[in-house]
């Protein structure tokens, strides 16, 4: 069952007073054939809650309200425009510059609360930056609050690659950054020329302090070296900061407190992440990760997602069971140890699915994308927890599949709820489908799309099928997807309007 609060202004009665105040909700104006006239069980405040619901995403409904006075004399009720239950387009958001392949509303994309962060590495030359927006205290718009830059910004560094926020902290990733150092300190050195370490990649932290964001982290692989790309992925959670990088060659496996000397570096891009934890106003690395069976060309930490007790890492070059199948690790730590839980896969894994591509973490759920299977339509897996045990709880593909969709691409969970982006689906619908249907037509190539679904027992059932407002040939919507709470936000980096800005509501710009 659902539940919906309803509020209203209270009124007045000079000769009896206000004894309650009843509400009705209806599938038309006026109507009360989904709920009845009944008390609140707040009486006089304005605001009640009603129970018990049965509503459907996609179907709209009325809201009335009346007061009943001391002599239980009913008052004229007061009619509420209709709400649509379901998904519809708050904000779309452009970057202040439109310079062509800014790649902004690519896969880097992190929200908490009422804070959004999205990346744009290709800005400026691909030097980069990260806008920051803030939702309005009624829920109901957004607005720019600043654009972060690196306090060394250099052509070519891919600064916002990758992004994550937790509360006051926000990480971003610089994979192509080429400072030298092996530490943590507050900020970087500003002359890199005579000791540049080309492409070693970098990840900064921001802090909040009031209204402002300021740089307060700058952090460098322990093993830094050329052609490293630190920061390829980033996540946080309270006071821990994951780093991932697809090009560690340490022959090492497992997990130890920080990477191993020597040159026994045979394990080209076999991938690494490493895990920061508080040290004083700065970090230290507390955790190095390698996949258990490290191999060439695993590319273990392409895709990361942390929570206060775990950390999921996707592997999709991973070639145990096929040339590129993939898979994804699963850890569970505290502040004193790390182990790893679980070495996850599909029911059915085949060369080249990409498995690992996108991960999402949620309690005792975890979502993994393989945007390369079958062939290149792709799929998503939930695997569930039970004590210690993960196992495959449900294998999601698009209604409407179809070759090159690349549907798992992108994955984001969020209580019962998990939003896959299928960027190369090809649909020219502009609108939100609620339900389990979904456009079956090719004629707009890679416009893209995003898919929603709602946990019913051991089953996701489809509950909505998202495209965009203003969607083309070639905007690959759906490359970047976030959903938390009622909110999604999906990313179409190839969208060509040229907005500068961003707008709240339903319109977009052709």
């Amino acid at each position: 069952t659902q539940s919906t609060k309803i509020t209203w202004s209270p009124t007045t009665d000079n000769l009896s007073g206000i004894l309650r105040y009843e509400v009705a909700l209806g599938s038309f104006p006026g109507g009360d054939d989904i709920f009845g006239w009944q008390d609140t069980t707040v009486a006089l405040n304005g605001g009640g809650i009603v129970t018990g619901l049965n509503l459907t995403e996609g179907s709209r409904y009325y809201a009335s309200v009346r007061a009943v006075d001391g002599a239980l004399n009913f008052g004229v009720p007061k009619q509420a425009d209709g709400w649509l239950i379901g998904w519809i387009q708050q904000a779309y958001g452009k970057g202040t510059s439109t310079a062509t392949q800014n790649l902004f509303g690519s896969d880097s994309i992190a929200m908490d609360g009422n804070t959004l962060v999205v990346g744009v590495p290709e800005f400026n030359n691909e030097t980069g930056a990260v806008y920051v927006y803030d939702r309005s205290a009624d829920g109901l718009s957004w607005s720019q609050t600043v654009v972060l830059t690196a306090s060394n910004p250099t052509s070519g560094d891919r600064f916002g690659q990758s992004v994550a926020i937790s509360g006051s902290t926000i990480v971003v990733g610089s994979p192509l950054e080429d400072s030298p150092g092996t530490t943590v300190v507050t900020s970087p050195p500003t002359d890199i020329v005579i000791n540049r370490i080309t492409d070693s990649g970098a990840a900064y932290v921001f802090k909040l302090s009031g209204s402002t964001w300021t740089e307060a982290a700058f952090i460098k692989a322990p093993n830094s070296v050329q052609d490293y790309l630190f920061g390829s992925s980033v996540a946080v959670n309270g006071t821990v900061i994951a780093v991932g990088t697809t090009a560690d060659n340490k022959n090492t496996s497992g997990i130890s407190t920080s990477p191993p000397g020597g040159n026994a570096n045979s394990k080209t891009n076999s991938g690494a992440v490493h895990v920061f934890g508080p040290s004083g106003s700065l970090w230290v690395g507390r955790m190095y990760l390698k996949p258990s069976n490290v191999a060439v060309e695993m590319k273990f930490g392409t895709s990361l997602a942390l929570s206060s007790t775990a950390i999921l890492v996707g592997a999709p070059g991973d070639s145990t069971l096929g040339a590129n199948s993939g898979a994804a690790y699963l850890y569970r730590y505290d502040a004193s140890s790390c182990v790893l839980e679980s070495y996850v896969r599909p029911s059915v894994t085949l060369p080249g699915q990409q498995f690992g591509v996108s991960v999402g973490l949620g309690t005792n759920l975890a979502v993994v994308g393989a945007p390369s299977d079958s062939p290149n339509s792709g799929s998503a897996y939930v695997f569930a927890r039970s004590g210690s045990t993960w196992a495959q709880q449900y294998h999601l593909t698009a209604s409407n599949s179809s070759s090159g969709d690349r549907f798992g691409a992108s994955v984001s969970i969020s209580g019962s709820m998990i939003l896959v982006g299928s960027p190369g689906e090809s649909s020219s619908q502009t609108t939100i489908t609620h339900g389990t249907s979904s456009a079956s037509d090719q004629s707009a190539p890679t416009a893209g799309a995003a898919y929603v679904y709602r946990q019913s027992g051991t089953t996701w059932p489809q509950i909505a099928y998202v495209k965009a407002g203003n969607g083309k040939t070639t905007d690959t919507f759906g490359s970047g997807v976030l959903i938390s709470d009622n909110t999604l936000v999906v990313g179409a980096p190839n969208e060509d309007s040229n907005q500068k800005s961003l707008s709240n509501g339903s319109a977009t710009a052709t």
